[in-house]
Parts: structure tokens; sequence; C-alpha cells
């Protein structure tokens, strides 16, 4: 797919080409109209500036994204965080516990 503006030297050669329009050339579906060169260069303006916004529309969704994939995987890493800080205090505190209860049965 995609779009072009062709000029024609005479008016007889651009009606002559119009005969083509909504027809497939080759292996080619060709949509024709009929414009001036600044209407052609304004439509092609307004075809990139669209193209351009599209483009940066997806660019922030995958930006986004991206930004809530890494926001996800460090609330993951933090709560991963945190329960290996709960283990090892409940690790230390048993520890103390049992050295405490041995010590206490010894003496």
């Amino acid at each position: 797919s995609g779009s072009a503006f062709v000029q024609f030297k005479t008016n007889a050669d651009a009606e002559n080409a119009l005969k083509y329009n909504k027809q497939e050339l080759g292996s080619r579906y060709v949509d024709m109209e009929k414009m001036t060169r600044e209407a052609g260069e304004a439509k092609e303006y307004k075809e990139d500036l669209e193209a351009k916004e599209n483009k940066e529309v997806g660019e922030a969704k995958e930006d986004k994204k991206d930004r809530e994939t890494k926001e996800n995987k460090y609330v993951g890493d933090d709560k991963e965080h945190k329960e290996s800080e709960k283990t090892t205090e409940i690790e230390e505190d048993g520890e103390a516990k049992e050295n405490k209860e041995d010590g206490d049965g010894k003496e």
C-alpha cells in the first residue's frame, strides 16, 4: 500500500489516466483523484502528520506498557525482599529463643 502524486504534462494525459480509477493495474488496486498540486501537497502533508501522530501514540503506549512492566517488576521485587526480611527476622528470633532456652536449661 502507499500513495503517489503524479503530475501529467497535459490535461488529456491526466484524463486518460483517470480511466484506470478503482481498477487493478497488475497486482495493484488504484484509487485516483484529480487535484491541483497544492491540494496534493496539502493532502500529503496531512497524511504525514497523521502517520507521525499515530506513530507517537503507538510509541507512547509502548513506553507506558514498558513503565508498567518495570513498575510491576519492582513491586514484585519489593514484595520478595519484604518476605525475605520477614523470614530472616523469624529465623533470627527463633535462633535467639533456642539459644536462650538452651542457656536456661543448662544453668
